[in-house]
């Protein structure tokens, strides 16, 4: 899968998702893009998955169903991030087009 990482989300995560193409916003060019517009964007360039720390984003008036998949994080801290990025992984494989699923990391 072509999976997103927005400008919040650990970059180190990317080691944990091996059996992935990974891109951050930034490598994008994506990192003044509002979450909403990095859906679109991502959707646009065939990415199948947009990993966010953005925990507003299911409560945007604008959010309409996507074609990708949305994974938030409650945290972009590494070190809390890093604790449980296994599980991240399993996550995001298991992870469909047009879900939406919200990770709340201790």
């Amino acid at each position: 899968m072509r999976i997103l990482l927005d400008p919040g989300t650990p970059e180190l995560l990317r080691r944990w998702l091996i059996n992935h193409e990974v891109s951050t916003a930034a490598e994008e060019g994506w990192t003044s893009a509002s979450s909403l517009d990095l859906i679109q964007l991502a959707q646009q360039r065939g990415f199948e998955v947009l990993i966010s720390t953005d925990v507003s984003l299911k409560h945007h008036p604008n959010l309409q169903r996507p074609a990708i998949a949305i994974l938030v994080l409650s945290t972009g801290e590494w070190g809390r991030v890093g604790v449980i990025a296994d599980n991240v992984a399993d996550v995001v494989d298991a992870l469909r087009p047009g879900e939406y699923c919200e990770m709340t990391i201790p």
